[in-house]
């Protein structure tokens, strides 16, 4: 059976669009980290799950053209699944991602006007 994608490749789409699910646990641990800093936990996270699988099933691991298209795939992948997968599904919200977006809202309104007391 022919496929779009090689098989490294389509594992490595599966894996980076699961890893999202991951970090919305850790958004969870962690409510006080900022969105921006959620979203570079995600882009890492995917990253390094690329690269684990890339280095376990990888017979041609090292830093070259495989690897890079394969970490990227798992970046892209995780990052479409969260658009478009598990955030209109409102997994991410119960997993616990997101739980702080009002929280953060509120406190930044609060420290701008610089009332104390």
């Amino acid at each position: 059976m022919n496929l779009l994608v090689g098989e490294h490749q389509l594992w490595t789409l599966i894996i980076g669009a699961l890893v999202p699910l991951v970090t919305y646990v850790l958004n969870y641990v962690g409510p006080w980290a900022d969105e921006k800093i959620k979203a570079f936990v995600l882009v890492l996270a995917s990253a390094a799950a690329g690269g684990l699988y890339t280095a376990l099933e990888s017979p041609n691991f090292g830093w070259n053209t495989q690897t890079r298209e394969l970490v990227l795939s798992a970046v892209v992948a995780a990052l479409a699944a969260h658009q478009w997968l598990w955030k209109p599904s409102t997994v991410s919200t119960a997993l616990g991602g997101g739980r702080n977006a009002n929280a953060n809202a509120s406190d930044g309104a609060q420290t701008k006007g610089m009332k104390w007391g």
